[in-house]
């Protein structure tokens, strides 16, 4: 039996809300706040990393789930990156408007050369508050691969890798400016998640 149209494009929505793909998206109601951030790879061969949001703990979750992907796509092709360096890394930023409340960076997600996956919980916790009305900016997430030889062969050993987190709201605040005009960013207030320090590793696998 075929699926209705209308539920496939209902379940193609709804699976680019939760996998992050980076348009503006979520809660749409009146009262609701919006997260901004960015991710990018520190170093290569990075395949994919996520960054995973909830309410309450990742096993027993009392709200939304949000995974924010890296690479960003837009069903299911691969977007041109919004910023890169001279050393050829990219990243992309990403807004989504969710319901008020605390929620929490429960787990970073990583895919490297071998294919195979890595994940970590932060080594402490790192809320989130979203505020009704306005957009709040978490920073930019960076991953880096630990091991100095992955680059030059692939093996069958997870990646390790560690995630630091920095403000780079002047860079990251300027292109969300761009992409979505319609926002409010007369509203918007720069919070990185407590206790993390800039420039310091919040997760690193062993």
């Amino acid at each position: 039996m075929k699926t209705p149209l209308p539920i496939l494009v209902l379940a193609l929505a709804l699976l680019l809300v939760s996998c992050g793909s980076g348009l503006r998206s979520g809660d749409q109601s009146d009262d609701a706040g919006a997260i901004a951030l960015s991710l990018e790879p520190g170093n290569r061969p990075i395949a994919s990393f996520s960054l995973i949001l909830a309410i309450g703990p990742l096993s027993h979750p009392t709200g939304p789930i949000v995974w924010v992907n890296w690479p960003r796509s837009d069903f299911l092709r691969v977007r041109k990156p919004d910023f890169g360096d001279v050393h050829g890394d990219n990243g992309y930023v990403y807004l989504f408007h969710l319901r008020p409340g605390t929620y929490s960076i429960g787990a970073f997600h990583l895919r490297g050369c071998n294919d195979l996956n890595s994940t970590a919980e932060p080594i402490f916790p790192l809320p989130v508050t979203i505020r009704p009305g306005r957009v709040v900016y978490i920073g930019s997430y960076v991953a880096y691969l630990l091991d100095p030889n992955i680059s030059k062969k692939c093996d069958s050993r997870p990646a390790k890798f560690k995630i630091v987190l920095s403000d780079r709201s002047r860079r990251d605040i300027e292109i969300l400016k761009r992409l979505f005009p319609q926002e409010r960013w007369d509203n918007i207030s720069i919070e990185l998640p407590y206790p993390a320090a800039a420039n310091q590793p919040m997760v690193v696998t062993h």
